[in-house]
This record gives C-alpha cells, structure tokens and sequence, in this order.
C-alpha cells in the first residue's frame, strides 16, 4: 500500500528507489514533504481530543470547564492561555504545572496559590510574587532558591508588618516609573 493504494511488487520497489534517491537532497526531501502534506490533506483527520469538557477552546483537554486558548491540560476549571497542566483553577498564561489555584504568569510548579510569575516550584507555596526555585513557604516576594521560609523579601526574612511594608513600597515605586 502506498497512499491508501494498492502496488504490485514492481511499484511498490519503483516507488522505494525514487525515496532513496529523493531524500538524500534538501530539494528531494523537500519534494518529499510537499508530497507527504498533499495526502495528508486528502485524509480525513480528528478535529479536536477533548474528553468530557464543557466550553473549551483548545485541544487536548479532559475533565475540565471553562478554559480559553488551552491546550494539554485536564482538570482544570477556569483557566485561560495556559499548556501542560493538571489539577488548576483561576490561573492564566500557566506551563507544565500542577495543583494550582488562582496563579498567574509562572511555570513549573505544584501547589501553587495565589501566585504571580513564579517558576520552578517543589512543593506547596501560597501569596508568593516574582520567586523561582522555591521548596515551600508564604507570602514570598523576589526570592529564589528558598526552603519553607515565610515573610521574605530578597531572600531575607522579616516580621509580617515590616514584609508587607517594603514590599508596598518597592510597588509604589515600581508604579510611579
């Protein structure tokens, strides 16, 4: 069988020494590939893989509602511009990650809550903004590298009041410019 045709033996050895003689050229391999597409547009093919989803547009999406310009994801409820994940609600413009809940712009995690542009997270973090390489903790600003701190800013630790106040400064400023 060549394109859904049947050869007989002479064709079917004709039509494998013009491949072998094609495809050790770029312009052969290209003709190749022209070749290939033209049949591949004659075949009908699946439109979408989405099993049990409810107003999805995207591909690849199991048991999840609600999603916009996703791809490979399931469970997810709520999510917007986001690939490769599992378990995920709220979130937005979110790659290969798991367990998250209203997370924004970040990559890699798992356990994530309420989180903005974070990478690279192990294990459960909440109120974490701008911080990579994190293994656990809250209310993290700009750090990276941490192990189940809580309250820091820059990698350094301070009481919840005096964390919340430079962290609203450096906002302020970052705003006014």
């Amino acid at each position: 069988m060549y394109q859904n045709q049947q050869l007989t033996k002479q064709q079917r050895e004709d039509t494998l020494q013009t491949y072998k003689r094609k495809i050790k050229t770029i312009q052969g391999k290209r003709s190749i590939n022209q070749e290939y597409q033209t049949f591949l547009a004659t075949v009908p093919q699946k439109q979408l893989n989405n099993i049990q989803t409810e107003k999805v547009i995207g591909n690849d999406l199991y048991r999840s509602k609600n999603l916009f310009l996703c791809s490979s994801g399931e469970d997810g409820q709520d999510v917007r511009h986001s690939n490769l994940f599992a378990w995920s609600e709220d979130c937005m413009d979110i790659e290969s990650s798991g367990y998250g809940k209203k997370v924004y712009n970040s990559i890699a995690f798992m356990h994530a809550h309420n989180c903005v542009s974070t990478s690279f997270i192990l294990e459960t973090v909440k109120d974490c903004y701008y911080s990579s390489y994190l293994s656990g903790g809250t209310n993290l600003f700009a750090c990276i590298g941490l192990k189940n701190k809580d309250y820091c800013l820059l990698n350094k630790s301070y009481t919840k009041q005096d964390r919340e106040q430079h962290v609203s400064h450096i906002i302020t400023s970052m705003q006014e410019q």
